[in-house]
Protein backbone atom coordinates (compact mmCIF):
# COMPACT_ATOMS: atom_id res chain seq x y z
CA UNK A 1 0.00 0.00 0.00
CA UNK A 2 0.85 3.60 -0.97
CA UNK A 3 0.08 6.67 0.86
CA UNK A 4 0.34 10.51 -0.56
CA UNK A 5 0.56 12.61 2.47
CA UNK A 6 -0.46 16.21 2.69
CA UNK A 7 -2.44 16.50 -0.60
CA UNK A 8 -5.38 19.27 -1.59
CA UNK A 9 -7.60 16.83 -2.78
CA UNK A 10 -9.81 18.44 -5.64
CA UNK A 11 -13.10 16.55 -5.07
CA UNK A 12 -16.56 17.21 -6.18
CA UNK A 13 -17.50 20.36 -4.23
CA UNK A 14 -14.42 21.44 -2.91
CA UNK A 15 -10.86 21.05 -2.14
CA UNK A 16 -9.88 19.52 1.01
CA UNK A 17 -6.39 20.30 2.42
CA UNK A 18 -4.05 17.79 3.87
CA UNK A 19 -5.36 14.49 2.78
CA UNK A 20 -3.69 11.18 2.65
CA UNK A 21 -4.81 9.06 -0.22
CA UNK A 22 -4.35 5.53 0.26
CA UNK A 23 -4.05 2.99 -2.94
CA UNK A 24 -2.35 -0.03 -4.28
CA UNK A 25 -3.76 -0.82 -8.22
CA UNK A 26 -6.68 1.70 -6.82
CA UNK A 27 -7.43 4.24 -4.82
CA UNK A 28 -8.89 2.43 -1.48
CA UNK A 29 -9.07 5.46 0.78
CA UNK A 30 -8.96 9.26 0.62
CA UNK A 31 -9.01 10.19 5.13
CA UNK A 32 -7.34 12.48 7.25
CA UNK A 33 -5.70 9.03 9.27
CA UNK A 34 -2.27 9.41 9.65
CA UNK A 35 0.13 6.07 7.62
CA UNK A 36 1.60 3.54 9.35
CA UNK A 37 5.07 1.59 8.73
CA UNK A 38 3.79 -0.66 6.33
CA UNK A 39 3.03 2.04 3.73
CA UNK A 40 5.08 3.64 1.39
CA UNK A 41 4.65 7.60 1.76
CA UNK A 42 4.97 9.80 -0.77
CA UNK A 43 5.09 13.53 1.05
CA UNK A 44 2.86 15.87 -1.17
CA UNK A 45 3.34 18.77 0.85
CA UNK A 46 0.28 20.26 0.19
CA UNK A 47 0.80 19.87 -3.90
CA UNK A 48 -2.68 19.32 -5.52
CA UNK A 49 -3.99 16.07 -6.56
CA UNK A 50 -7.02 15.60 -9.39
CA UNK A 51 -8.78 12.91 -10.57
CA UNK A 52 -7.59 11.77 -14.15
CA UNK A 53 -8.45 13.33 -17.41
CA UNK A 54 -10.77 12.28 -19.89
CA UNK A 55 -9.75 13.81 -23.56
CA UNK A 56 -12.84 13.20 -25.44
CA UNK A 57 -10.60 14.34 -28.99
CA UNK A 58 -8.42 12.28 -29.71
CA UNK A 59 -5.88 12.10 -32.96
CA UNK A 60 -2.59 10.96 -31.26
CA UNK A 61 0.06 10.86 -28.99
CA UNK A 62 3.49 10.24 -29.17
CA UNK A 63 4.17 10.89 -33.05
CA UNK A 64 0.90 8.25 -33.59
CA UNK A 65 -1.67 8.66 -35.51
CA UNK A 66 -4.97 7.22 -34.55
CA UNK A 67 -5.78 7.24 -38.02
CA UNK A 68 -2.89 4.96 -39.05
CA UNK A 69 -4.98 2.23 -37.68
CA UNK A 70 -1.86 0.37 -36.12
CA UNK A 71 -2.18 -1.96 -32.99
CA UNK A 72 0.80 -1.38 -31.16
CA UNK A 73 0.29 2.39 -31.41
CA UNK A 74 -2.93 2.27 -30.73
CA UNK A 75 -1.49 0.68 -27.65
CA UNK A 76 1.53 2.86 -27.07
CA UNK A 77 -1.30 5.94 -27.23
CA UNK A 78 -3.35 4.31 -24.39
CA UNK A 79 -0.05 3.50 -22.10
CA UNK A 80 1.50 7.13 -22.65
CA UNK A 81 -1.35 9.38 -22.27
CA UNK A 82 -1.36 9.05 -18.32
CA UNK A 83 2.14 10.89 -18.41
CA UNK A 84 0.14 13.95 -18.83
CA UNK A 85 -3.29 12.28 -16.52
CA UNK A 86 -5.08 11.82 -19.41
CA UNK A 87 -6.90 8.39 -18.08
CA UNK A 88 -9.22 7.84 -20.31
CA UNK A 89 -9.51 9.52 -23.98
CA UNK A 90 -11.77 8.88 -27.29
CA UNK A 91 -9.60 7.86 -30.10
CA UNK A 92 -10.51 10.27 -33.28
CA UNK A 93 -9.37 9.80 -37.30
CA UNK A 94 -9.40 12.10 -40.23
CA UNK A 95 -11.79 12.84 -42.71
CA UNK A 96 -11.12 9.68 -44.77
CA UNK A 97 -12.62 6.78 -47.43
CA UNK A 98 -14.86 4.85 -45.55
CA UNK A 99 -12.84 1.76 -46.44
CA UNK A 100 -9.94 3.09 -44.21
CA UNK A 101 -12.54 4.25 -41.79
CA UNK A 102 -13.56 1.07 -41.13
CA UNK A 103 -9.95 -0.95 -40.64
CA UNK A 104 -9.56 2.17 -37.96
CA UNK A 105 -12.86 1.00 -36.11
CA UNK A 106 -11.18 -3.17 -36.43
CA UNK A 107 -7.84 -1.78 -34.93
CA UNK A 108 -9.87 0.26 -31.83
CA UNK A 109 -11.66 -2.94 -31.21
CA UNK A 110 -9.12 -5.34 -31.04
CA UNK A 111 -7.22 -2.44 -28.55
CA UNK A 112 -9.95 -2.07 -26.54
CA UNK A 113 -10.92 -5.78 -26.27
CA UNK A 114 -7.48 -6.68 -25.00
Amino acid sequence: MKCLKGAKVILKDRIADNLNVYFDEKIRAITTKQPDDSCEIIECNGLYLSPGFIDVHTHGYANIDVADADYEGIKTIAHRLPENGITAFYPTSLTAPMDEIYKIFEILSLAILK
